[in-house]
């Protein structure tokens, strides 16, 4: 991606996510690349994020009470990411999650990476943390 073969590493994920279903990680570079292929298509691309949604646990009620159910009145926001590790973006994020008002909003995190040091460092400032097994 970073050499601007996008039709390349599209072909490349789409390998991978046939032989690794669950790859939420390769499926969220792969939905990332469909937009900027030169071939882009709309339709298609609904078709594979609607896809990817059918990929993404559902939460049990034993294991924990499911988001929508909850009803402490607040409005939930999930944030769905395998780039809690440390990038770039995470200096903007803390600031944003930092200065959101917890009174109104619940905040989610859908952590699609393995947990380890480097992927919790944010874990601390959401209402609910999320790993993708």
């Amino acid at each position: 991606v970073t050499l601007g073969k996008i039709d390349k590493a599209i072909q490349q994920l789409e390998i991978i996510i046939k032989k690794e279903q669950t790859n939420l990680k390769a499926y969220t570079a792969y939905l990332f690349c469909l937009l900027y292929s030169e071939n882009y298509d709309q339709k298609n691309y609904i078709k594979h994020a609607l896809d990817f949604t059918k990929k993404i646990k559902i939460y049990n009620e034993n294991e924990k009470k499911p988001l929508l159910l909850r009803h402490n009145n607040k409005i939930k926001i999930g944030f769905i990411t395998p780039h809690f590790d440390g990038n770039s973006i995470d200096g903007f994020l803390e600031d944003f999650l930092n200065n959101i008002d917890k009174k109104i909003f619940e905040l989610n995190a859908f952590n699609l990476n393995l947990s380890d040091e480097k992927s919790d460092h944010l874990k601390h400032l959401f209402d609910n943390w999320y790993l993708q097994e």
